[in-house]
């Protein structure tokens, strides 16, 4: 839901503020990604 709220937040805002905020949430996923990934690997 929350996610939802953001995603109308975002179609609110000018075009240049947009592709920011889709840049910045595109690498946090991508930094969620990886950081999963690290921690799924056996901690030998």
């Amino acid at each position: 839901m929350n996610f939802l709220r953001r995603t109308h937040f975002i179609l609110e805002l000018p075009i240049a503020d947009r592709k920011i905020l889709k840049y910045i949430l595109f690498e946090h996923k991508r930094y969620q990604l990886i950081s999963l990934n690290f921690e799924s690997i056996p901690k030998s």
